[in-house]
Parts: C-alpha cells; sequence; structure tokens
C-alpha cells in the first residue's frame, strides 16, 4: 500500500508539469508566483518579473512542495557518484533539492517571510502540525494563506494574528474560526475580525471593541470615550455600565453585570438600572436567570453593647423577569460559602451552564436540571466549545467529551487506543472533529453543527 501511494506521488509530480509543453508555456502556483517552460527547463518567475536560475526538472508535490533539479552538462573528467533507486539521495552530478514554494519565493525576495505553526514540510502538512493557516509578510504587511501555498487574503494587515484557545477579550474561546487583525486606512487603525477558512472581514470598524458576540451584537468604544452597543442589529448609544456585562440575554430583556458580586446590578437596555436586593449570577435565558439573595437576621447586642454575629442565609435561586422565585437551588450560611457551588460564566446559547463545587462539577440547564454529572472525584468540567465540554480530572486519568444533550463523544475503544495522546476539538466549515494533537488532520470523530456524531471509528 506504501509503494502504492509512493507512485501516485510521483506519477502526479510529472503529471503537474504536463502543461509545459513547449517554451514560453506557464503555470501559475499562486497570485505571486508562476513556472515557466525555457528551452533548456524551467524558470520560476514572480509578480515583479524576478526570475530564479534555471532547473532542468521542476516537480509540482502536493501541498506546495516543489522538487528542482539541476543537471550539469556532461564532464567526462568530472567525478560521477554511485547512481541510487533512492531519490533522497543525490544521483550524480545533479543537485536536486526539496523546498515549500513560500521558501523559494523568500529566496526570490517576492516575499519577506512567512510563519506558520510549525515548519511547512510535507508530513507537517499533510499531518495538519502546520496549522490551518499562516500569515506572510510583504513589504511591512502580512496576508494570510494557507500551508498548501496558497494566499487567503492580499498583505494588507499590520501583524500576524493567532486564534488563543485560552479565553480572549472578545470571547472567542466559543467561536473558534473567528481572528481578530488591524489595517491601517488613510491613516487611521481599523480593527477587522476575519474568517480564518476564508480569509473574509466578518467585521471592521475604527472604533475599540469591547465586547464581541457576532456581527449583530458587539459593544464599541469610540474616540471620544463613547460607548455603543449593537443588540440584534439595533446600535444605540449606552453607559460604561455595558463593559461589565459577561453574556447577553437570550430571547429576554434584563441585561446582567455578574462578574464582580459587589458591584452586580440589573439593567434595560437603555442602561437603566433595575432596583433589586438580588445579585445576578448569570445572565437571563428565556426569561430565566440565577440570582443570589442575601438574608441578615436583625441585628443584637451583648451586656455591654457590642454587636453580635449576624447570621447571614444565602440562598441561591432561579427567578423570572418579574423577579417571582421559580426554584430554589441552594442555600448556605455565609460562613459555609466555600462549600457552596460556583455559577461559572453565563449561559450558553443551549440554555447551560458549569456548576461546581469542591466535591463535584456538572452541567445544568437554565430550569435547574442537571444535564449530565461526573461521579468522579476532583473532576472539573470546561466548555470548549458552543456546546461542547471537555470532563477531565486533574491528573489527566480521565479525559472525555460531552454535547450539550449529556452524550458522551468518544468511545471507550478510541480511549483505549489513544489513551498517550490527547484528543483535540478541530472547527471545520461545515463539520467538527475530533483528531490526535500530534495528528490533527486525522478525523476520529465527525459532528454536525448541532454536535451529533455523525461518524466515529470503532463504533
Amino acid at each position: 500500500m506504501k509503494n502504492i501511494f509512493l507512485l501516485f506521488i510521483i506519477i502526479n509530480s510529472f503529471l503537474s508539469n504536463a502543461q509545459l509543453n513547449k517554451s514560453g508555456d506557464i503555470i501559475k502556483l499562486n497570485k505571486l508566483i508562476s513556472l515557466k517552460k525555457t528551452d533548456n527547463g524551467y524558470i520560476f518567475i514572480d509578480c515583479n518579473n524576478r526570475t530564479s536560475e534555471e532547473y532542468t526538472y521542476v516537480y509540482l508535490k502536493d501541498y506546495g512542495i516543489i522538487e528542482t533539479n539541476i543537471v550539469p552538462p556532461f564532464d567526462p573528467k568530472a567525478i560521477i557518484f554511485r547512481e541510487s533507486t533512492n531519490r533522497c539521495y543525490v544521483n550524480g552530478n545533479s543537485n536536486r533539492r526539496n523546498y515549500h514554494v513560500f521558501e523559494l519565493m523568500k529566496e526570490l525576495g517576492t516575499i519577506d517571510d512567512y510563519h506558520f505553526e510549525e515548519e511547512l514540510t510535507f508530513s507537517n502538512i499533510r499531518n495538519g502540525l502546520s496549522g490551518d493557516y499562516g500569515w506572510i509578510s510583504q513589504n511591512g504587511k502580512y496576508a494570510m494563506a494557507n500551508p498548501q501555498g496558497v494566499f487567503v487574503t492580499e498583505p494588507k494587515y499590520d501583524r500576524p494574528s493567532w486564534f488563543d484557545e485560552r479565553e480572549s477579550p472578545y470571547g472567542f474561546y466559543r467561536d473558534r474560526k473567528l481572528l481578530f487583525n488591524q489595517r491601517t486606512k488613510k491613516g487611521k487603525k481599523v480593527t477587522v475580525i476575519l474568517d480564518k477558512f476564508t480569509g473574509k472581514e466578518v467585521f471592521a470598524t475604527k472604533d475599540s471593541i469591547v465586547k464581541y458576540w457576532n456581527t449583530e451584537n458587539h459593544l464599541l468604544k469610540t474616540t471620544k470615550n463613547k460607548y455603543y452597543l449593537t443588540y440584534k442589529s439595533k446600535k444605540r448609544k449606552v453607559p460604561k455600565e455595558f463593559i461589565y456585562l459577561n453574556g447577553l440575554p437570550i430571547e429576554s430583556s434584563i441585561f446582567t453585570s455578574p462578574r464582580d458580586r459587589r458591584n452586580a446590578f440589573f439593567m434595560d437596555i437603555n442602561g437603566e438600572k433595575i432596583k433589586s436586593d438580588l445579585i445576578p449570577l448569570t445572565n437571563f435565558y428565556k426569561g430565566y436567570g440565577i440570582v443570589l439573595e442575601k438574608i441578615l437576621e436583625e441585628q443584637e447586642f451583648n451586656y455591654y453593647g457590642e454587636p453580635l454575629y449576624r447570621k447571614e442565609t444565602n440562598t441561591v435561586k432561579i427567578i423570572n423577569e418579574q423577579f417571582e422565585t421559580i426554584k430554589i437551588l441552594e442555600t448556605f450560611e455565609q460562613r459555609e460559602h466555600l462549600e457552596s457551588n460556583r455559577y461559572r460564566d453565563y449561559f450558553n446559547d443551549y440554555g447551560q451552564i458549569i456548576v461546581s463545587n469542591r466535591k463535584e462539577s456538572f452541567v445544568m440547564d437554565y430550569m435547574g436540571n442537571t444535564v449530565f454529572k461526573i461521579d468522579k472525584k476532583d473532576t472539573k468540567i470546561e466548555e470548549i466549545y458552543k456546546g461542547i465540554y471537555e470532563v477531565s480530572d486533574y491528573e489527566r486519568i480521565y479525559s472525555n467529551f460531552y454535547n450539550q444533550k449529556g452524550e458522551k463523544l468518544i468511545n471507550q475503544k478510541l480511549l483505549n487506543m489513544y489513551r498517550f495522546d490527547n484528543f483535540k476539538f478541530k472547527e471545520g466549515i461545515n463539520e467538527n472533529y475530533f483528531t490526535l494533537y500530534n495528528h490533527p488532520n486525522l478525523p476520529l470523530i465527525k459532528l454536525n453543527k448541532n454536535n451529533d456524531i455523525i461518524f466515529s471509528e470503532y463504533q
């Protein structure tokens, strides 16, 4: 099987040059460089008419890899090396070389440099270790390109930008196809958000991005320190308090700021605060939110008139937008707060939130129902994508992934087979995947955009 695969690559390399039948014929490799047939061989020519040295043979391989060979004229006095059938070694006095098209362009001076996650070798690109995209620098500007040697954007951005799997200022950790960058237009900086698959600018603004959820919902700050919220595609001026929003209300009308309990508040779309003694812990989802109610017992004094300890009772509950209690989740004294639950972040698109305490963690919906719970001590749950949860323990002995329905996504055979390699979630255009960190182009599990399994190895 391996020999057949190698034969296919060799045949494909020759077929790649089949269009160059006569001197003057040209194949365009990308928008900046082409391969031209000459009387005695081949040359590369770039967009500025710079040319490479002449090669006797050129083979265009997969993944943007090029093999060149210069065979000098026959010299009977030259020392001839022993012939070898291994193409990785030099035969005779020829000068054979394998390199990526971007390396060739750098040597020609067509581009200044290129940046990818790993070196652009055949195996790295094939296995996905070079990443889905990279950046090409040219005359102080950067263009996005893929590892196969194709430009995705024009070289107009001020710097390379990479997706960071940690939480970014714009909350991109739940939407992995977005990248932010900057370009300069008429002397002014323009912040842009790019789709990493297409290079398309999905959003551009001269203002500062404070919060970005999508093109219909974002918060901007102008140079005059004014804040504008675009909510459901409608733009309005709002007070500074909106910078503390963690999540937007979903099918609801009340905004909350639950990040800092001491300064937490409710407000409407106009920024008017809604008076309440309750403390919001989440955003509202379909008219329901989680809040904390603190009740202090009446102050009493000792014989000397000194105030005694006042018992503080904390109640965590679900309320509706009329601030009516729907369900009590837990009640505890303030001195017991370390044993209480922590309600992380905000309700996601599925109305779910991660709840944890010292002993356990679980996923709960907006009505207080448990979606799934792991009966293992010291396990943690993290939402790595919209509705995709990674469950692991701190020693990495146990690990798996679940969707918003509470379905386990990695079957036991896969876990047993790849116990020494970590599984990696990878977003695609039409499907999402689970691969391995060392082989990110090997999809072991395929999911549709609703996180349902449509293919799984060994299932």
